[in-house]
């Protein structure tokens, strides 16, 4: 009957080797889902073989532990995965796109032109800036930043410093930028203009993400206009812990 997982079923090692057994037999037809389960089993055998304990339940061994290892890796190195990932990486299907995105990493295909072309598409949803800015670079972040600055209504972000939490549909814009400014501290002295926005947001969390990427910036690229701004917003700030984030910021600046 059903287990919790592998570790609790008295027959794991012989339903693995089964299972690829079929996944071969079957490699014409095979979907992306067996290239992803047969990636996850090999993170399972490769972590749980590292424990004595494993050969001595389930049915394991050192010999077809190894063995079920060599069948994943001739598995995950079928060609014909590349050609399919790349398919399902231009699908409308958000199911299908977010598939294919995994089997990616697993291969290590480059999906940032997959990734650039779906936030373009729809620039106000967060999930698509967050997967964006998890491929940025010193290359593209400029690129990344301009596009924000054009597309997310940043005047409907910067409304005054209040303590709102930034949960909801009513936030969607928050969430995209939000999502920006928190890997900006990766790029010291790189998107003001979305800094100073998320400063300026009612959503305390932007603020604070704000502050974390402007602590990395070095003091000698931020003008006496921005130095003025920061004064500004200072004053305006209601809550204390961001308050004192941001007066040490300025102390040390």
């Amino acid at each position: 009957g059903p287990k919790r997982d592998l570790l609790s079923y008295p027959h794991a090692a012989s339903v693995v080797m089964d299972y690829l057994r079929h996944v071969e037999l079957h490699k014409k037809t095979a979907t992306i889902d067996a290239l992803l389960a047969a990636d996850a089993l090999r993170e399972f055998v490769t972590e749980n073989s590292a424990n004595k304990k494993f050969f001595q339940t389930n049915g394991w061994t050192q010999l077809n532990s190894q063995q079920a290892i060599t069948r994943i890796n001739h598995i995950v190195a079928w060609p014909s995965w590349h050609a399919l990932t790349n398919k399902l990486l231009v699908s409308s299907s958000y199911a299908d796109f977010f598939q294919a995105n995994r089997a990616a990493k697993i291969l290590g295909i480059n999906t940032w032109e997959a990734h650039w072309k779906r936030l373009n598409d729809q620039p106000t949803d967060s999930a698509r800036w967050n997967e964006v800015m998890q491929l940025a670079d010193e290359d593209n972040i400029e690129t990344i930043l301009d596009l924000a600055q054009k597309k997310l209504p940043l005047e409907k972000i910067s409304t005054g410093p209040s303590n709102e939490l930034g949960l909801g549909h009513d936030y969607s814009i928050h969430s995209c930028l939000d999502l920006i400014l928190q890997d900006l501290e990766r790029f010291p002295d790189q998107g003001w203009t979305l800094i100073y926005t998320g400063l300026k947001s009612p959503v305390v969390r932007n603020r604070v993400m704000a502050i974390k990427a402007l602590q990395n910036w070095d003091s000698k690229k931020l003008s006496r206009k921005m130095r003025a701004q920061l004064h500004e917003i200072y004053a305006m700030e209601p809550e204390q812990e961001v308050k004192q984030s941001m007066t040490a910021l300025l102390n040390a600046k």
